[in-house]
């Protein structure tokens, strides 16, 4: 029986096909060898023999201490070359950061850090600094080694630390040359000083923004002395039902303690010398509560205010005139700093 040219040409095509499927594992498993093969010889010809490499399929992945980070990136573009190549696991340490950053919160208690630390040795000298201040219990850390520090690294993150942990709470983010920082503080000197520990760093732009409750409430104590240099809160005659006249300023130093919640303000009642000792302390003291009282009603927080009666124990005026006497009945707002 005779068989037709094109049968035999299918038969062909048929065992060539099923010779190219048997072979296709062989293939499979040569390209990760070859593909090693040939990119261990590529990388040490060009000196980068610090380079580890391991193939997976068309996989690459890379380990290595790199000596510097020119020298990552540059073996990283003699594997990208490789076409067979469908991704790259870059595993070199130090790793390649972009951006380069580093967070930290503190809350009066507790440290937490987030970011990179160019090698070791910085890694070592950064955490040792740390526990020079704080427990473990105190502290919770997550940093990293990457290549890529801009310049100073080492010292603005150890500068941010110190000054981190002289406040009551704050929060620094640095990212590349970048550094935004805040925080509360109780004093403005402690203030000013962590502020001069920045000017070093010139290269950076820095957003500082670091509060002083004894200068906010430096501030609201002006604020009270100037409303009430040529100004005083009105009573009843001898009595400590406040005269309606006195709510337009009232409601002005309402306004200026709300300038200050974390103030404590002393308001404190003073009289003239006319009549008993005890019945001038006693009147000061229902004058300053009912002040308090009054402010408490507009919004100002009960814990904020505390009453204070002097009676005729600290005038300001001579009080065998009238004039010297009506100065001397007054109330005073003193404001006692951060709470």
């Amino acid at each position: 029986m005779k068989i037709k040219a094109w049968q035999i040409q299918t038969l062909g095509i048929l065992a060539l096909i099923l010779l190219f499927i048997l072979t296709i594992p062989v293939f499979a498993n040569r390209i990760p060898s070859v593909l090693q093969t040939y990119l261990s010889q590529d990388l040490s010809e060009q000196g980068y023999d610090w380079v580890r490499v391991d193939v997976k399929g068309r996989n690459v992945i890379l380990t290595g201490n790199a000596p510097t980070t020119e020298q990552s990136f540059a073996a990283l573009k003699v594997v990208e070359k490789y076409s067979p190549v469908l991704r790259i696991n870059d595993q070199i340490t130090p790793r390649i950061i972009q951006p380069y950053s580093m967070n930290m919160d503190w809350n009066g208690k507790l440290l937490t850090l987030n970011g990179y630390i160019p090698n070791q040795a910085s890694y070592t000298q950064f955490t040792e600094l740390i526990e020079q201040h704080l427990t473990r219990e105190n502290l919770h850390a997550n940093l990293e080694l990457g290549a890529g520090a801009p310049e100073n690294w080492q010292k603005i993150i150890e500068t941010s630390l110190l000054g981190l942990l002289k406040l009551q709470q704050g929060r620094i983010e640095i990212i590349n040359q970048s550094l935004y920082f805040a925080g509360q503080t109780p004093y403005s000197a402690k203030r000013d000083e962590i502020l001069q520990s920045f000017e070093q760093y010139k290269q950076y732009q820095k957003k500082l923004h670091i509060v002083a409750a004894d200068e906010n409430s430096k501030i609201c104590q002006n604020k009270f002395k100037k409303l009430l240099k040529n100004s005083t809160v009105k009573f009843s005659s001898g009595g400590s039902v406040i005269n309606k006249s006195s709510y337009p300023l009232l409601k002005q130093l309402a306004n200026i303690a709300a300038l200050c919640p974390r103030s404590k303000i002393s308001i404190e009642g003073h009289t003239d010398n006319m009549g008993s000792a005890e019945a001038n302390m006693k009147l000061s003291q229902q004058r300053a509560q009912t002040v308090v009282n009054w402010l408490f009603q507009q919004g100002i927080a009960e814990q904020q205010l505390i009453a204070i009666g002097h009676g005729a124990l600290k005038p300001i005026a001579d009080n065998n005139t009238e004039e010297g006497r009506a100065r001397n009945r007054r109330i005073e707002f003193v404001v006692k700093g951060g709470q």
